[in-house]
């Protein structure tokens, strides 16, 4: 697995809404057409400026996505310049194509099939809508699909608030609410060219275009290029596969103090195992991409978390250890320069072991790649449905609830945008055997995990808290033992507890240093570790898994499953999985490796 090949290629999709061809009628199409054409050029020119300049992507050109519904209007006209600029056709249609082919006058259908004929992926989102109010909602849908597909959206709007369901307005007001930039072109006065981001609002230039296209594809932070944020994907990159010998000693301590040999580890299957219904041509190509990257993630996370996880188990032992050793001495009555030796040893270890883990930054990355690893295997399902993360275009989120860093961020969405569109028919039987996979393949198997997780992380809290106990109760009985050998051994009928003190006298030292010591390191990996807040955030995520594959069960009764009802709970149950990811980075981002203490 190469670097280049884990590189992301450069992509950008841009989206378009605007009126249609009645309204277009009362405007300078010619004028509105090259606008349309100066921006789509400038981006194409911007883009493979980076795509040779940036050394975060591939060697590859750019890869240039058109999303457009085309009808008759607007949507056709742009759909037009963008093929003829080199742009790959996205088409998300309200009904099949051959329906909304009915649609067109006889004068222009051979323009819709035309474009049809050349559209890169084509997704019909309710096929067989039957009634007036069935028909507004999936035009509506498909202006959103359109916007949850771009990166930037082209508006040409005369400005006026919408006349219909899914009017262009509508989905203006939507983009600016998702935090998706939009170049409006006013459809009467097409030279004075507004960019819409979110609640600002100027006058469209060059330079101002480029720099909104700067912060989409470039990896920054705090809206700057960071040299950091490339340095740690740059270190993603370079991470050998497999990563050799990766110890799991927290692996056997937790299996030996919970008493369970099976498998712990969470259910993850490929991405590819979440396979698009009836799409082989995209589980081949959209999802073996994810799922080569994910890979990639996932083996080094794991490797990073045994790594780091063994680590501060193997630091508190072995700071019992040395206190042991350093008393051993006295037990013994001899050998004090070996068991200082070894008590040194033992130090130079855990000062080793967490200078390493500091330079090799093992907590971070076992935080960053698990949450690339989630975001990447859970998105195929969301792609398949048609869908979008809630968080996809929301630059202003709040990352440290989400769980993102910078360049996960980037990463992941650089993928995302890489995909492209699914091109699938939602039928009913697509759109069933699509639920039924989520809930086999995602939810369930969640919700076994976390149902196991929960009991785990339960019996192994309590009984390291019972062993820490039991320790100290042990401390207090030598003590109380060696107390009454005092008293005894002062009494003329009690020589053998004067000889069995003298005796253990060495013995006391060691246990009543070692034995709260150990007590101490116990209490120390349950502290780290975060057990019962683990064990109760498990509980909660099997809770909410089992209410949405409850919805979901309810969707697949439908004769006709509904499609917006089915993305919703699909990002549901996948917004619910991040959330648990991010439940767990929240936890174990200000628990670095650290020096026992």
């Amino acid at each position: 697995m190469t670097v280049e090949n884990l590189k992301p290629r450069l992509a950008l999709r841009v989206g378009v809404t605007g009126h249609r061809q009645g309204r277009l009628d009362e405007a300078d199409t010619g004028a509105i057409r090259s606008q349309i054409q100066n921006v789509l050029s400038r981006t194409a020119a911007v883009c493979e400026n980076l795509a040779r300049t940036n050394t975060c992507y591939d060697d590859q050109p750019p890869l240039l996505y058109f999303v457009s519904p085309v009808a008759d209007g607007t949507d056709a006209m742009a759909a037009e310049v963008a093929l003829e600029l080199g742009y790959k056709l996205l088409v998300p249609l309200p009904f099949s194509a051959a329906k909304v082919a009915q649609s067109f006058p006889d004068a222009t259908r051979p323009r819709f099939d035309r474009l049809i004929a050349r559209a890169d992926s084509v997704l019909e989102l309710v096929p067989h809508a039957s009634d007036g109010q069935a028909e507004d909602e999936a035009y509506l849908e498909a202006g959103l699909a359109t916007l949850r597909h771009a990166d930037v959206m082209i508006s040409v709007w005369d400005g006026e608030a919408a006349r219909g369901l899914g009017g262009t307005e509508m989905i203006v007001e939507a983009a600016r609410d998702d935090g998706v930039p939009v170049v409006w072109i006013p459809l009467k006065t097409p030279d004075d060219v507004v960019i819409l981001d979110g609640a600002d609002r100027t006058p469209y230039s060059d330079d101002g275009y480029e720099a909104l296209l700067d912060a989409l594809l470039v990896l920054q932070t705090d809206g700057q290029a960071s040299p950091d944020a490339a340095d740690r994907f740059s270190s993603f990159l370079q991470e050998e596969k497999g990563g050799g010998w990766t110890p799991s000693f927290h692996s056997f301590v937790d299996k030996v103090l919970v008493g369970k040999w099976g498998k712990s580890r969470q259910h993850k299957p490929s991405a590819a195992d979440n396979s698009l219904p009836h799409k082989d041509t995209e589980k081949t190509g959209a999802a073996a991409m994810v799922d080569h990257r994910y890979q990639h993630a996932d083996e080094a996370a794991v490797r990073y978390g045994n790594v780091y996880r063994s680590s501060y188990y193997s630091n508190y032992f072995l700071s019992a250890a040395a206190v042991f050793l350093a008393l051993l001495e006295v037990g013994l009555g001899m050998g004090k320069t070996l068991w200082i030796s070894l008590e040194l040893a033992v130090i130079v270890v855990i000062l080793m072991t967490t200078v390493r883990g500091r330079k090799g930054r093992w907590h971070e990355k076992w935080l960053d790649y698990r949450q690339l690893t989630e975001s990447l295997r859970r998105y195929v399902s969301v792609f398949a449905a048609g869908g979008a993360l809630p968080f996809a275009h929301d630059e202003g989120h709040d990352r440290q609830r989400s769980g993102e860093t910078d360049w996960t961020r980037w990463y992941f969405r650089a993928t995302v945008r890489e995909l492209g569109m699914t091109g699938a028919s939602l039928t009913p039987a697509f759109k069933r055997d699509l639920i039924q996979e989520v809930i086999d393949k995602e939810i369930r198997p969640q919700i076994d995990y976390h149902t196991r997780n929960e009991s785990n992380k339960h019996h192994l809290g309590h009984r390291l808290h019972k062993l820490g106990e039991y320790a100290f109760y042990g401390t207090l009985a030598v003590c109380v033992g060696y107390l009454l050998l005092v008293v005894l051994s002062k009494q003329e009928w009690a020589h053998w507890a004067y000889e069995l003190k003298k005796a253990v006298k060495g013995w006391v030292t060691v246990l009543t240093g070692f034995l709260p010591a150990f007590g101490a390191a116990l209490f120390g990996i349950r502290v780290q570790g975060e057990l019962g807040a683990i064990a109760k955030r498990s509980a909660s995520m099997a809770s909410e898994l089992r209410q949405t594959e409850a919805a979901l069960q309810r969707l697949l009764e439908q004769d006709d499953p509904d499609v917006g009802d089915m993305r919703r709970l699909i990002v549901r149950a996948t917004s619910i999985a991040l959330s648990e990811n991010a439940g767990w980075r929240s936890v174990y981002q200000y628990k670095p490796l650290d020096l026992p203490g």
